[in-house]
């Protein structure tokens, strides 16, 4: 969910899919403040872009810190295949045929969340409990833990779902954010 915690210099939560957001977002509410924006349940606000946010805020509201946690896109296209599989959000398929077939919502790139001129604050999904100390230190409050919603546990470790082919494949999908952030499939 995208989540607003107002203030003299306001953050905006982005959320991209299968990045413990919906985790940090229910955190914020009930610690800092915070409140989905605009609504839960205005279309498109749970993985909305910051085009979108700034289409709702209108040109008197500033849209403040943008924030996003990522993930390596390997690793996130298994997590997002068991959610949706699992959930019957999807026809059952194999990982293969997931992977070659039409996901948009886990296909969508972090880096294309935000407009050039916006400089977000990345927290990285493999270093979440050192990263999220940046809204400790912004906010003063402390995450002691949080609470697992919309988890994907498996029973091995994502590299292993993958073949060299489903791996470039992964590769040609998010090479944006695969090159910006650094990340490898090793």
């Amino acid at each position: 969910m995208t989540i607003r915690i107002n203030g003299p210099d306001p953050i905006m939560f982005f959320h991209l899919p299968k990045t413990a957001g919906m985790s940090i977002s229910y955190w914020l509410i009930d610690n800092a403040g915070g409140r989905w924006f605009p609504n839960p349940n205005t279309f498109g606000s749970k993985h909305a872009d910051e085009k979108r946010v700034r289409n709702w805020l209108g040109k008197k509201e500033p849209l403040g810190t943008c924030v996003m946690v990522i993930r390596n896109p390997w690793d996130r296209c298994v997590s997002a295949w068991k959610y949706w599989t699992r959930r019957d959000l999807v026809k059952p398929m194999e990982f293969d045929e997931w992977v070659y077939s039409d996901w948009k919502l886990a296909e969508k790139q972090a880096v294309d969340y935000f407009l050039p001129s916006t400089q977000p604050v990345w927290l990285k999904y493999e270093n979440l409990d050192q990263d999220i100390k940046w809204f400790e230190e912004r906010l003063g409050k402390e995450f002691n833990s949080l609470e697992s919603h919309n988890s994907s546990k498996s029973d091995k470790h994502w590299r292993e779902y993958y073949t060299p082919e489903l791996r470039d494949k992964v590769f040609e999908r998010h090479n944006k954010d695969i090159t910006y952030f650094g990340y490898t499939f090793d």
